[in-house]
């Protein structure tokens, strides 16, 4: 027991006179009669108390238990925060092998059972990895290995739903609808299965799916069928599939074949400090080689000490960097090494976008990246530790692509036609579009590219006459925002009738802008474990404090035993203010948070004070 607590309890019990009625009003100097005691808060003689403060403000104190939380999670730095969401990705994670066995008889459990070797993450749930060990899951083999799949599926009608399945050589799905269990659904030994699905809410829908491979070929394909465009299975749209990431750490990075962010390949999960990192030939088992390709990390960093940082980038060859959606760095040069150091940057206790992004141009020295801080008032002179970084992709600086990699012959003196389509989701600003393209042919100079743009006018890629030796030749353009739209098309021209004829092998167009579905929820709810308060005498003032952000409704309640406060009314209370609510010997209190979808406001801490008897 404190030792004011008990000198309160000696003086109460050697000079406390029962005789004296209790609960008179303190004088205007305070003073009480013998033995009894002004009391703090509600200005009552009455027996000895103490002030007591009940403060959550540490991970163990909001994940109490019987506290209950309802789009949110409690974060290890100890706040109250909404669930952060990777989305347009699912989780992949692999083991080295097959954990899935009869398919008919396979369970979650049982498959994900094992070391996993590495995770990454997928655009789509048409995955396929061919004959080729799977990019970015650590795996020294596409043989004999079983991937794990997990995520969320948006289901945007009720009713009926069919879903087609074919996993080669064999897997399963399961299913939970919005608050409900795990069920499955159906399984596939690469021989294609349909199953009915009935949705009786529109919502997101968890799912756990795994697949293996004994040898060959890999791959797993869902696609549905919804009650609105029945007899019509299609891909699962990339802005309705995302994936709780909680409980992970590090960032997202998207890997291109070419450069400027053109001819998307796949999605790692990359866990080390970005110091000094080189990479050489196809990192993360990318097959991305080692000459043109660019790298973009995604992820948000937890800023715990409020001030201005600024922050060092050295990469080979070019980079651009932004934080919060503003751009801080922009050197996509061609030399050897290019270092940039941003102006100071003012960032609030809380989580912030970061997008970095590595381009390389055509050479053969491995590439190279560090992010480092340059000042601020921690981690100056160091990278950002990897627990204060989460692999969360803010609305404010996405990227849209499309590509085909198709060989299309180029007929000698005349010309062919490719198209690339891009599938904004809703609402999607463009801010910047890059354009690309390779060929092959015995004589690059004879061929020209021709981009027919969704609006506007034609654009000229490649003149006749200005390309440069022999065999493949690529290149890229920056082109105009009022171009924007969904449709492209690359029209190569063989400008020499000479019985020469060449191909076009790749064309890409990337859009960099901004929206998307957000990352976060919009609303979060937190109800506190019942908390015992003692001899509650009376309450003093609820206080709290949130991170970035500033809208909150905070309700208290009270109960004379722990299993009443559920039948209690909720209260209002307004911050800094005594609340409307009985002092009684059990309270609570519950914090809804209001966010935009894009900053996670949290609740930071959260205090009452109240005045209890010694027991």
């Amino acid at each position: 027991m404190p030792l004011r607590a008990v000198a309160a309890l000696l003086l109460w019990a050697s000079c406390y006179d029962p005789s004296v009625k209790l609960g008179v009003p303190c004088s205007a100097a305070g003073d009480c009669p013998r033995g009894q005691q002004c009391d703090d808060l509600t200005q009552i003689c009455m027996a000895p108390t103490e002030l007591v403060t009940w403060r959550d403000d540490t991970a163990e104190d909001f994940a109490q238990p019987g506290a209950v939380l309802a789009n949110g999670v409690v974060e290890a730095a100890g706040f109250v925060a909404p669930t952060p969401y990777l989305t347009s990705r699912v989780r992949l994670s692999a083991i080295a092998s097959d954990t899935i066995g009869d398919v008919a008889t396979a369970t979650w459990a049982t498959a994900s059972t094992g070391t996993i070797t590495g995770r990454a993450f997928s655009t789509d749930l048409s995955i396929d990895y061919s004959d080729e060990i799977p990019p970015g899951l650590g795996l020294a083999s596409g043989d004999n290995v079983t991937v794990l799949i997990e995520g969320e599926l948006y289901l945007d009608a009720m009713g009926l739903w069919r879903l087609s399945l074919r996993a080669n050589d064999k897997g399963f799905i399961e299913l939970a609808a919005p608050g409900g269990d795990y069920e499955r659904i159906t399984d596939d030994t690469n021989v294609g299965s349909i199953v009915s699905y009935m949705a009786s809410t529109v919502g997101w829908y968890r799912f756990r799916a795994a697949f293996a491979d004994v040898a060959q070929l890999m791959s797993f394909e869902l696609e549905v069928d919804s009650p609105v465009l029945q007899g019509m299975f299609r891909n699962v749209d990339t802005e309705n599939l995302r994936v709780a990431v909680d409980d992970l750490q590090g960032y997202l990075v998207d890997a291109f074949n070419e450069p400027a962010l053109l001819a998307y390949v796949a999605t790692a999960h990359d866990t080390q400090p970005l110091v000094d990192r080189p990479l050489a030939a196809d990192p993360f088992g990318f097959e991305i080689g080692t000459l043109g390709w660019s790298l973009r990390w995604s992820n948000q960093v937890l800023i715990e000490t409020e001030g201005d940082y600024a922050f060092r980038i050295v990469s080979f060859h070019g980079h651009r960097m932004w934080i919060d959606g503003m751009e801080v760095a922009n050197n996509f040069a061609t030399s050897a090494t290019t270092t940039s150091t941003t102006a100071p940057i003012h960032l609030v206790a809380g989580w912030h976008d970061v997008v970095t992004d590595v381009t390389k141009e055509d050479d053969t020295t491995p590439g190279q990246l560090s992010v480092t801080v340059e000042s601020g008032p921690v981690w100056a002179g160091q990278p950002i530790p990897i627990d204060h970084i989460r692999p969360v992709m803010g609305r404010s600086k996405r990227w849209l692509g499309g590509s085909s990699t198709a060989v299309l012959a180029i007929p000698d003196g005349a010309t062919a036609a490719r198209s690339v389509f891009l599938q904004p989701p809703f609402g999607f600003v463009p801010e910047l579009i890059e354009a690309g393209y390779v060929i092959e042919h015995p004589v690059p100079a004879q061929v020209s590219i021709v981009l027919d743009p969704p609006v506007g006018a034609n654009i000229t890629l490649l003149a006749a006459g200005s390309a440069t030796g022999t065999g493949l030749y690529n290149d890229h353009t920056t082109v105009s925002v009022a171009s924007y739209g969904t449709s492209w098309i690359f029209v190569a021209g063989d400008n020499t009738v000479d019985a020469m004829t060449g191909n076009l092998t790749g064309a890409a167009v990337t859009v960099v802008g901004r929206g998307g579905v957000a990352p976060f929820p919009t609303a979060v709810r937190y109800e506190s474990a019942v908390r015992a308060l003692g001899n509650v005498v009376g309450y003093g003032a609820a206080s709290w404090q949130l991170r970035q952000g500033s809208t909150a409704t905070v309700q208290m309640r009270s109960c004379d035993d722990a299993a009443a406060c559920a039948s209690e009314p909720w209260t209002d209370v307004v911050n800094g203010s005594v609340p409307a609510v009985t002092a009684r010997p059990f309270s609570q209190y519950a914090v809804a948070i209001t966010t935009d979808g894009d900053v996670p406001t949290a609740l930071d801490w959260f205090e009452l004070i109240y005045s209890a008897r010694p027991d």
